[in-house]
Protein backbone atom coordinates (compact mmCIF):
# COMPACT_ATOMS: atom_id res chain seq x y z
CA UNK A 1 0.00 0.00 0.00
CA UNK A 2 1.35 3.41 -1.20
CA UNK A 3 1.81 5.61 2.00
CA UNK A 4 0.32 8.98 1.69
CA UNK A 5 2.48 12.04 1.08
CA UNK A 6 2.62 14.54 3.98
CA UNK A 7 2.85 18.03 2.96
CA UNK A 8 5.43 19.93 5.94
CA UNK A 9 4.04 23.73 4.81
CA UNK A 10 0.65 22.67 5.41
CA UNK A 11 1.68 20.72 9.09
CA UNK A 12 3.62 23.97 9.87
CA UNK A 13 0.85 26.36 8.23
CA UNK A 14 3.27 28.08 6.41
CA UNK A 15 4.25 29.31 2.39
CA UNK A 16 6.50 26.96 0.38
CA UNK A 17 8.56 29.74 -0.30
CA UNK A 18 9.37 30.18 3.57
CA UNK A 19 12.86 31.33 4.97
CA UNK A 20 14.84 29.05 6.81
CA UNK A 21 14.26 31.63 9.63
CA UNK A 22 10.56 31.69 9.03
CA UNK A 23 10.16 27.85 8.99
CA UNK A 24 12.39 28.27 12.24
CA UNK A 25 10.42 30.73 13.85
CA UNK A 26 6.79 29.26 12.95
CA UNK A 27 8.23 25.71 14.57
CA UNK A 28 9.52 27.16 17.60
CA UNK A 29 5.84 29.05 18.20
CA UNK A 30 4.02 26.03 17.19
CA UNK A 31 6.46 23.68 19.68
CA UNK A 32 5.49 25.96 22.45
CA UNK A 33 1.98 25.95 21.51
CA UNK A 34 1.57 22.10 20.95
CA UNK A 35 4.52 20.56 24.02
CA UNK A 36 2.60 17.99 26.23
CA UNK A 37 4.10 19.57 28.86
CA UNK A 38 2.18 22.49 28.31
CA UNK A 39 -0.74 20.94 26.49
CA UNK A 40 -2.51 18.49 27.92
CA UNK A 41 -5.21 17.54 24.87
CA UNK A 42 -4.28 13.63 23.75
CA UNK A 43 -3.18 14.60 20.01
CA UNK A 44 -0.62 17.04 21.45
CA UNK A 45 1.97 14.34 21.31
CA UNK A 46 1.42 13.44 18.25
CA UNK A 47 0.94 16.77 16.95
CA UNK A 48 4.06 17.53 18.61
CA UNK A 49 6.31 14.71 16.57
CA UNK A 50 4.43 15.40 13.64
CA UNK A 51 5.69 19.51 14.22
CA UNK A 52 9.22 18.04 14.58
CA UNK A 53 9.28 15.87 11.13
CA UNK A 54 7.94 18.70 9.41
CA UNK A 55 11.04 21.11 10.88
CA UNK A 56 13.51 18.17 10.43
CA UNK A 57 12.53 18.11 6.62
CA UNK A 58 11.99 21.56 5.65
CA UNK A 59 14.86 23.05 7.83
CA UNK A 60 17.79 20.89 5.73
CA UNK A 61 18.18 22.47 2.12
CA UNK A 62 18.17 18.37 0.41
CA UNK A 63 15.49 16.84 2.27
CA UNK A 64 13.28 19.75 1.21
CA UNK A 65 14.09 19.73 -2.18
CA UNK A 66 13.32 16.82 -2.37
CA UNK A 67 9.77 17.09 -0.74
CA UNK A 68 9.14 19.77 -3.03
CA UNK A 69 9.96 17.26 -6.02
CA UNK A 70 7.29 14.85 -4.32
CA UNK A 71 4.56 17.46 -4.01
CA UNK A 72 5.29 18.68 -7.74
CA UNK A 73 4.95 15.11 -8.73
CA UNK A 74 1.02 14.91 -7.03
CA UNK A 75 -0.59 17.53 -7.78
CA UNK A 76 -4.00 15.68 -6.86
CA UNK A 77 -3.18 15.02 -3.52
CA UNK A 78 -2.05 18.55 -3.04
CA UNK A 79 -5.58 19.47 -4.26
CA UNK A 80 -7.19 17.23 -2.25
CA UNK A 81 -5.45 18.64 0.62
CA UNK A 82 -6.57 22.43 -0.27
CA UNK A 83 -10.11 20.86 -0.47
CA UNK A 84 -9.55 19.72 3.07
CA UNK A 85 -8.11 22.50 4.10
CA UNK A 86 -10.87 24.84 2.80
CA UNK A 87 -14.03 22.31 4.21
CA UNK A 88 -12.36 22.94 7.57
CA UNK A 89 -11.88 27.04 7.13
CA UNK A 90 -15.60 26.97 5.67
CA UNK A 91 -17.11 24.81 8.78
CA UNK A 92 -15.23 27.49 11.18
CA UNK A 93 -16.85 30.45 9.33
CA UNK A 94 -20.18 28.88 9.98
CA UNK A 95 -19.01 28.44 13.09
CA UNK A 96 -18.46 31.51 13.94
CA UNK A 97 -21.13 32.74 12.15
CA UNK A 98 -23.83 30.78 13.82
CA UNK A 99 -22.18 32.23 17.61
CA UNK A 100 -22.43 35.68 16.66
CA UNK A 101 -25.80 34.93 15.47
CA UNK A 102 -26.84 33.55 18.71
CA UNK A 103 -24.85 36.91 20.49
CA UNK A 104 -27.31 39.01 18.32
CA UNK A 105 -30.32 37.27 18.99
CA UNK A 106 -29.86 37.75 23.13
CA UNK A 107 -28.32 41.46 22.89
CA UNK A 108 -31.68 41.96 20.28
CA UNK A 109 -33.67 39.95 23.15
CA UNK A 110 -32.43 41.89 26.01
CA UNK A 111 -33.11 45.08 24.44
CA UNK A 112 -37.04 43.81 23.55
CA UNK A 113 -36.85 43.04 27.64
CA UNK A 114 -35.54 46.27 28.55
CA UNK A 115 -38.11 48.22 26.54
CA UNK A 116 -40.79 46.43 27.35
CA UNK A 117 -40.01 46.63 31.06
CA UNK A 118 -39.40 50.91 30.77
CA UNK A 119 -43.09 50.67 28.79
CA UNK A 120 -44.84 48.74 31.96
CA UNK A 121 -42.89 51.27 34.65
CA UNK A 122 -44.07 54.66 32.09
CA UNK A 123 -47.84 52.70 32.69
CA UNK A 124 -47.40 52.34 36.41
CA UNK A 125 -45.99 55.71 36.59
CA UNK A 126 -48.97 57.19 34.67
CA UNK A 127 -51.15 55.20 36.87
CA UNK A 128 -49.77 56.40 40.18
CA UNK A 129 -50.34 60.19 38.75
CA UNK A 130 -53.70 59.69 37.74
CA UNK A 131 -54.97 58.36 41.08
CA UNK A 132 -52.96 60.96 42.82
CA UNK A 133 -54.62 63.94 41.10
CA UNK A 134 -57.90 61.92 41.86
CA UNK A 135 -57.86 61.28 45.21
CA UNK A 136 -56.11 65.45 45.28
CA UNK A 137 -59.34 66.43 43.88
CA UNK A 138 -61.18 64.47 45.73
CA UNK A 139 -60.10 65.78 48.90
CA UNK A 140 -60.14 69.31 47.62
CA UNK A 141 -63.95 68.95 46.68
CA UNK A 142 -64.73 67.35 49.89
CA UNK A 143 -62.73 70.16 51.64
CA UNK A 144 -64.68 72.61 50.11
CA UNK A 145 -68.19 71.17 50.93
CA UNK A 146 -67.17 70.72 53.98
CA UNK A 147 -66.83 74.89 54.50
CA UNK A 148 -69.90 75.30 52.22
CA UNK A 149 -71.74 72.83 54.64
CA UNK A 150 -70.73 75.04 57.66
CA UNK A 151 -71.75 78.09 55.86
CA UNK A 152 -75.20 77.03 54.95
CA UNK A 153 -76.02 75.27 58.33
CA UNK A 154 -74.15 77.39 60.45
CA UNK A 155 -75.70 76.89 64.15
CA UNK A 156 -77.04 79.17 67.07
CA UNK A 157 -73.50 78.23 69.08
CA UNK A 158 -71.36 79.42 66.03
CA UNK A 159 -73.32 82.55 65.34
CA UNK A 160 -73.01 83.14 69.08
CA UNK A 161 -69.50 82.71 68.87
CA UNK A 162 -69.17 85.65 66.68
CA UNK A 163 -70.54 88.30 69.11
CA UNK A 164 -67.04 88.57 70.65
CA UNK A 165 -63.47 89.18 69.02
CA UNK A 166 -62.30 86.21 70.99
CA UNK A 167 -65.25 84.07 70.08
CA UNK A 168 -64.48 85.15 66.12
CA UNK A 169 -60.60 83.97 66.22
CA UNK A 170 -61.24 80.76 67.53
CA UNK A 171 -63.69 80.13 64.12
CA UNK A 172 -61.01 81.21 62.38
CA UNK A 173 -58.60 78.42 64.25
CA UNK A 174 -61.03 75.77 63.99
CA UNK A 175 -61.78 76.44 60.34
CA UNK A 176 -57.87 76.23 59.92
CA UNK A 177 -57.13 73.44 61.78
CA UNK A 178 -59.54 71.46 59.32
CA UNK A 179 -57.73 73.13 56.45
CA UNK A 180 -54.16 71.72 57.72
CA UNK A 181 -55.35 68.38 58.44
CA UNK A 182 -56.10 67.76 54.95
CA UNK A 183 -53.01 65.58 53.03
CA UNK A 184 -49.65 67.00 51.56
CA UNK A 185 -50.86 67.54 48.00
CA UNK A 186 -54.50 69.73 49.45
CA UNK A 187 -51.77 71.76 50.98
CA UNK A 188 -49.88 72.31 48.07
CA UNK A 189 -53.25 73.30 45.93
CA UNK A 190 -54.62 75.46 48.58
CA UNK A 191 -52.73 78.12 49.04
CA UNK A 192 -52.41 81.16 51.89
CA UNK A 193 -54.07 83.43 50.28
CA UNK A 194 -57.71 81.27 49.03
CA UNK A 195 -57.90 79.76 52.64
CA UNK A 196 -58.16 83.43 53.94
CA UNK A 197 -60.74 84.35 51.58
CA UNK A 198 -63.04 81.13 52.19
CA UNK A 199 -62.70 82.57 55.94
CA UNK A 200 -63.78 85.75 54.91
CA UNK A 201 -66.57 84.66 52.84
CA UNK A 202 -67.45 82.74 55.88
CA UNK A 203 -67.29 85.71 58.35
CA UNK A 204 -69.20 87.71 56.07
CA UNK A 205 -72.23 85.11 55.36
CA UNK A 206 -72.21 84.75 59.28
CA UNK A 207 -72.50 88.63 60.09
CA UNK A 208 -75.11 88.82 57.24
CA UNK A 209 -76.75 85.92 59.07
CA UNK A 210 -76.28 87.67 62.80
CA UNK A 211 -77.58 91.91 60.82
CA UNK A 212 -80.55 89.29 59.39
CA UNK A 213 -81.33 87.85 62.62
CA UNK A 214 -81.13 91.03 64.97
CA UNK A 215 -83.43 92.86 62.18
CA UNK A 216 -86.22 90.50 62.36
Amino acid sequence: MKTKLRNYYDVLNISPTATPKEISATHKSLAKKYHPDVNKSKDAHKKMILLNEAHDVLSDAGKRAKHDKKLKQTPQQTLAHSADRAEQLRKRAEEKLKTEQAISNQRIEHLKNRSKEKAYQKKQDELIQKIIKEQAESDREQAINLLSMIVRKGNSRLRRNMETDEERHHAIKVLLSLVREDNEHLRKLTEETERKQRIDEILALVKANNEEKIVK
